[in-house]
């Protein structure tokens, strides 16, 4: 009789190369085939590879070597059809190498359901389902492999000890300085081996060979970046045993050690909820922080409401109860929107009473605090830590309900009797073992925010009962290594977030709540790594005060308020920054003030006596190079100027996440006015607004390339920041998006310079901004330019020919009126609002969206767009295209001529002539004012040379005061410049004023 010897409880262990969001390994071999509906239980039933273009692979490994003839594979089920990859086979591992098994047989269910392989009898201890980069099912998931079940049959089948063979992930991109790696636990392993190298076989005098007890590892020192090699081997009571294949990782220069403290503290109140200084904060409440004490304490009188930080976790159903029962879990397994604000509710509501009344208690010792947390507190603490507050049902709500009992335990500890102690204890506990099983071995996504709050929760839990439970110690140097080896360096070395303002202000809380809780019972400090000191800039510049923000993807377009105070408060005080002091004054104007959570971060995070600097002496512009985002202002203090946003960056997410489709795109906003936007509204994760539109391509500010749109949330989804120039009066950027259009273009390549109006001599101007695009293709295609607005637009056909058209858009402030031109004839079309099946929730967005296409196909066109912006009653510009490169454009008392071209091509105008990829020449009544060159080698003023290079360099000349003149050069390398009869050496940037430099 044949046996399936791939179950788990016959001892196989299973392990993959990788693994797309929220899935696990269990599925391929825990019994349970491809028969029933995955819908709203996908992790439950399938697994899933990252959608990456490299070769993807299962591996079981038996209990011991086993004799095996046949096996089938039942693949993930996924919409109604099922995952059968075009090119697949099954592997077995001889003599240090994988070898393909040969086939006897072969049966493929028709519908793709299975295959069944039938092959010669192995004796073998592992094999391996194999498929080759781009295997997989033809069409979106053609790089995914996706298993639900995987079968080995044997006839003698024999059990033994699990098999103690580590399998690493091949490769790994680290952006932390030392790496940090973590493997699937050996349960009979008393320790492991960890060697890492710069030679892959690990010889030389740089190897270094390291004793750990746990299952991951971080070296201690830092290393010199670039390509390093790692291996694991498991000691075992007989010896040490096979090591791991190599792991290749390629070492980043974000160099961060934790500073360990001293002894950790053993009494409680321990941590920084109620851990504080009572005679400050009474002083504290008779000033600055007054109006948020008397909040708190209104609050602290009347029942418990659910106020959810982002409002797509905002429950819509009635509360009739105060104290909520443990709420239900989704019904069969399967998830919806209603059942999982419930639990979300319900979970929040926990959290923000311990949190509110154990504060409360800690600051006015009042025991009517303590009873009321008390009371919580013993309700919560008998919730199923499996059920539906459980990790492996909501994540959100395990966070709020560990966090919550930690709390409130801490404070109440001396005032619970012994069965009441051990009651919540035991449950804190449980639930730390519960996330401690789901984030070890850490196969998620950790550039999404969900794995940031799961080991926030499991540190503040462990930190609660570390001296009860043994365990909770290696939790807690987990959580910790965790976070600086993976978590805090994806911002990259600018500050940057790639998830969007809104979930940076709330993954930040998370962020801020694990370093005070770590910080605070163990004395070790990571407020100073290097993303933190820097992070704070990122907010200010994405969403200065007062208006909506320029923040891609998910977003809730909800100017600052008190969540970003008290990030910004926080910053300010451990990173001495006046600027983020200043952001979280004016931020909180904007706050009613009635989250009780956020009301004692408040408390806890500003210290008023720091000193605030207005943003007035910052650099106008910001390039975030990690996210691919450049932000432009004409003013950092408030929403009145004008604000621009452009992204072409790399995608950070595996699958799903917070990006959107949006490579190229941009935002306008000016004095107040949404003049061009991201459309859509983010009215909850996976809504059919959401991926009916939101965030797709069709709702930015991009291009469709015969009506398709970029790379959605997946791998490839890139785009990349060619260029980028600021100065005071002008900035230049540009992206190539052509990637992440799978194929269907080889460039896309967006130009665009900012001109900032001159307010003191116009006062109705609010700047100019030229946009170029040139799209080539190797197929001819229809290319459509999308423009989207929240103001109704006026669109006007301006020629016979239909190459150049107008947009007129009037706001309560500002005016735009947009010229687009091309070569070929365009269609254009005007659509309010959204279809029926995708539009939001509320269905209350007002917003028009306007499409430009080519009525012919192409395999080349150029886009030459002018935003032409004012206030309301001020003059407009008059623009004058002289083709799809050139255009002249006179405002007030300033003309520019713009032109685009190649590096081959010379532009020219008037007596000047250059070789660069854009010229500038821009002139005050009539008299030259300034000249920019990006990338030029050379420029001439009739047949007088007046500047030459080796390499391309960027160039800004322009007349300041007193009749002097002022000429900037960009260089990316030292090259030798002559400028007219002299010579410079420059390298990066220099800046000469003098009253003659071209004499021009």
């Amino acid at each position: 009789m044949n046996v399936n010897i791939a179950l788990a409880t016959f001892g196989t262990r299973a392990w993959a190369d990788s693994f797309a969001p929220w899935y696990r390994i269990y599925p391929v071999n825990d019994g349970i085939r491809n028969d029933e509906d995955e819908t709203g239980r996908l992790s439950q039933m399938r697994w899933l590879s990252q959608p990456a273009f490299e070769p993807h692979w299962v591996v079981l490994l038996f209990p011991g070597k086993q004799l095996i003839e046949s096996a089938s594979i039942f693949w993930a089920r996924d919409q109604g059809s099922f995952l059968k990859p075009q090119r697949y086979w099954l592997e077995y591992w001889e003599k240090n190498e994988w070898k393909k098994i040969e086939e006897i047989s072969r049966e493929e269910a028709e519908d793709g359901k299975y295959t069944h392989i039938v092959f010669s009898p192995l004796e073998v201890d592992r094999i391996r389902l194999f498929m080759p980069k781009g295997g997989g099912k033809p069409g979106e998931m053609v790089n995914v492999l996706g298993v639900a079940e995987i079968e080995v049959y044997s006839s003698s089948p024999h059990k033994g000890q699990p098999s103690s063979v580590i399998v690493l992930q091949s490769t790994l991109k680290s952006r932390a300085n030392p790496f940090w790696i973590n493997w699937d636990p050996i349960p009979q392993a008393i320790g492991y081996m960890v060697q890492y190298s710069r030679d892959k076989n690990f010889a030389g005098e740089d190897v270094e060979t390291v004793k750990v007890k746990q299952n991951y590892f971080m070296p201690t020192h830092c290393l010199q970046p670039g390509s390093w090699y790692c291996r694991v081997a498991p000691i075992l009571k007989s010896g040490i045993g096979e090591w791991s294949n190599p792991m290749a990782i390629e070492v980043g220069e974000i160099n961060y050690i934790p500073h360990w403290g001293g002894p950790w503290k053993t009494t409680h109140p321990r941590l920084p909820w109620t851990l504080i200084d009572r005679e400050k904060i009474l002083e504290e409440i008779k000033g600055p922080k007054k109006h948020i004490w008397e909040a708190i304490e209104r609050l602290a009188q009347d029942k418990i409401k659910h106020v959810a930080q982002l409002k797509n976790m905002q429950s819509t159903e009635k509360e009739e109860e105060e104290l909520p029962e443990e709420p239900p879990s989704f019904e069969n397994g399967v998830w919806n929107i209603q059942r999982w604000r419930e639990i979300v509710g319900a979970a929040a509501k926990v959290l923000e009473a311990l949190t509110l009344y154990s504060y409360m208690y800690a600051v006015t010792r009042d025991k009517k605090y303590s009873e009321r947390a008390k009371t919580w507190l013993l309700h919560a603490a008998k919730w199923d830590p499996m059920g539906s507050t459980g990790i492996d049902s909501v994540d959100h709500a395990a966070h709020d309900v560990l966090v919550g009992l930690s709390i409130g335990y801490d404070i109440l500890y001396h005032e619970l009797s012994k069965e009441e102690r051990e009651l919540v204890k035991n449950a804190i506990e449980a639930r730390c073992r519960a996330l401690w099983r789901y984030l070890n071995p850490f196969v998620l996504d950790e550039t999404n925010n969900h794995p940031w709050f799961q080991t926030n929760a499991l540190a503040i839990g462990a930190l609660t009962i570390w001296d009860e439970v043994e365990e909770a110690r290696d939790w807690i140097d987990f959580a910790i290594q965790l976070y600086v080896g993976r978590f805090l360096p994806l911002g990259g070395v600018d500050g940057d977030w790639h998830e969007g303002s809104d979930y940076w202000t709330y993954t930040m809380g998370f962020v801020i709540e694990f370093i005070e809780a770590i910080y605070a019972v163990t004395g070790i400090n990571l407020s100073d790594h290097p993303w933190l000191k820097k992070t704070a800039t990122f907010k200010l510049y994405v969403a200065p005060p007062g208006g909506p923000g320029l923040s891609f993807g998910d977003t809730h377009k909800r100017p600052p308020n008190g969540e970003d105070a008290a990030i910004m408060f926080y910053l300010a005080r451990t990173q001495n920054n006046p600027y983020a002091q200043w952001y979280g004054v004016e931020a909180l104007k904007n706050d009613s003030l009635i989250r009780p959570a956020l009301l004692i971060r408040l408390m806890n995070w500003w210290d008023p006596s720091v000193p605030l600097k207005s943003p007035s002496d910052l650099p106008l512009t910001k390039h975030f190079r990690e996210s691919g985002i450049i932000v432009a202002h004409t003013t950092l203090e408030h929403q009145r100027g004008t604000h621009f946003a452009f992204k072409s960056g790399p995608y950070h997410g595996i699958m799903a996440g917070h990006e959107h489709a949006d490579q190229n795109s941009f935002m306008l906003y000016a004095a107040g006015d949404p003049i061009i936007v991201d459309s859509g509204v983010y009215d909850y994760y996976g809504s059919p607004h959401y991926y009916g539109w939101y965030v797709r391509t069709v709702a930015h500010n991009t291009i469709l390339v015969d009506g398709e749109g970029q790379i959605c949330q997946k791998p490839g989804a890139d785009g990349e920041i060619l260029h980028f120039l600021h100065s005071d009066t002008i900035d230049y950027f540009e992206g190539n998006a052509a990637p992440s259009y799978k194929g269907l273009i080889d460039s896309f390549v967006r130009k665009i310079l900012f001109l900032r109006p001159r307010s003191q001599e116009n006062s109705g101007d609010l700047g100019l901004v030229i946009v170029f695009d040139h799209i080539v293709s190797q197929k001819q295609r229809n290319i459509s330019s999308l423009i989207h607005t929240a103001i109704e637009p006026n669109v006007v056909i301006e020629t016979i020919d239909r190459t150049v058209h107008s947009v007129s858009v009037k706001g309560e402030n500002a005016n735009l009126n947009f010229y687009i031109k091309s070569k070929s004839p365009l269609i254009y079309m005007v659509r309010k609002g959204y279809a029926q099946d995708i539009a939001p929730s509320n269905n209350s967005l007002k917003e028009y969206h306007i499409d430009f296409t080519t009525e012919n196909k192409t395999a080349e066109i150029n886009f030459l767009s002018v935003f032409d912006l004012n206030k309301i009653a001020s003059q407009s510009a008059y623009v004058n295209f002289v083709n799809e490169s050139l255009v002249l454009i006179e405002k007030g008392v300033y003309s520019h001529f713009v032109a685009f071209g190649d590096s081959y091509k010379e532009l020219a105008y008037e007596n000047f002539r250059t070789d660069g990829k854009v010229f500038v020449q821009s002139s005050k009544e009539g008299k030259l004012s300034s000249l920019l060159i990006i990338q030029g080698t050379y420029l001439y003023q009739d047949k007088r040379l007046l500047l030459r290079s080796e390499n391309p360099i960027d160039i800004m000349w322009n007349k300041i005061e007193n009749g002097l003149e002022q000429l900037r050069i960009w260089s990316r390398k030292m090259q030798e410049i002559r400028i007219q009869e002299e010579t410079l050496s420059v390298e990066n940037e220099v800046t000469i004023s003098t009253s003659r430099v071209f004499n021009i």
